[in-house]
């Protein structure tokens, strides 16, 4: 994203940019999101949350509201790899970077978890342990070092049904328990003892009415990666490789496949 200052105000729409009581939002999807039209559509008018992040930084700073933001898409819509989330939080981060620091940072993670629940996490910019609603972070000391292989079939999942869906399951984190933060940061000392902890509650509801996402994460696993899974509620997956050069193969061999891919490391 870019910020620039000043804005002009008022209020006019026009495609690809939203403009009201001086912040403008301008967004354009990257090359390979405008090959699939069925997850390009990004969130129009003022139900972005980039646009409510800053209302909600103006109004809690006090200072009038004056900003251009322009903003590449470059990863999906609805793919369960906290896009949203994270858009919002840098631009928290960025305007009170800007304004000089007028809110601190317990403020920031006040506006954050208002906005939602996600926004917290990408706000400490740290490997965390979450609990709560999101409000409660725990960094993580130690993260075994390797390389994820982010991929996307290129259709959405609906946040809403998958939730739906998940209680409807009577609620499995209450039904298998929950995860203990202190034995959670003991495991992460070793890939094997990682693995215990690299599991998604979603794929009960999600792998049964997307039998194509289990196959994609069994085809991960049998390209070298040490585990794959769903991320968030979907449909994007996951793996984690010990190395670059196979997570690289990886990522081709589902770009062959006209799913986006992606490799980034992870520690």
């Amino acid at each position: 994203m870019r910020f620039e200052i000043p804005a002009v105000a008022g209020m006019t729409k026009v495609a690809g940019m939203t403009k009201k009581a001086g912040i403008v939002l301008e967004s354009e999807l990257s090359p390979s999101l405008k090959q699939h039209p069925s997850i390009s559509q990004l969130p129009s008018s003022y139900d972005n949350l980039i646009w409510k992040a800053a209302e909600s930084f103006y109004k809690a700073s006090g200072i009038e509201s004056s900003i251009k933001i322009k903003l590449l898409k470059k990863i999906p819509v609805g793919a369960g790899l906290g896009g949203g989330s994270s858009n919002a939080a840098t631009t928290l981060m960025a305007l009170n970077c800007l304004y000089k620091n007028p809110l601190s940072e317990k403020k920031l993670l006040m506006l954050g978890s208002r906005l939602g629940s996600d926004i917290p996490f990408f706000l400490q910019k740290k490997i965390a342990f979450v609990s709560g609603r999101g409000e409660k972070i725990d960094p993580v000391p130690f993260f075994p070092a390797g390389w994820f292989v982010v991929i996307n079939p290129g259709f959405p999942v609906e946040t809403r049904w998958a939730y739906h869906c998940w209680d409807k399951l009577n609620s499995l984190t209450k039904q298998w328990g929950s995860v203990k933060k202190s034995r959670f940061f003991s495991t992460l000392k070793n890939w094997e003892m990682m693995k215990e902890f690299c599991e998604n509650d979603f794929k009960k509801v999600i792998y049964p009415a997307y039998p194509i996402l289990e196959k994609a994460a069994k085809k991960l696993m049998s390209l070298g990666a040490e585990r794959a899974s769903l991320s968030g509620s979907g449909p994007s997956l996951f793996g984690i490789f010990r190395k670059k050069s196979a997570a690289r193969d990886a990522a081709r061999f589902f770009a062959k496949k006209k799913w986006l891919a992606w490799v980034t490391e992870g520690a």
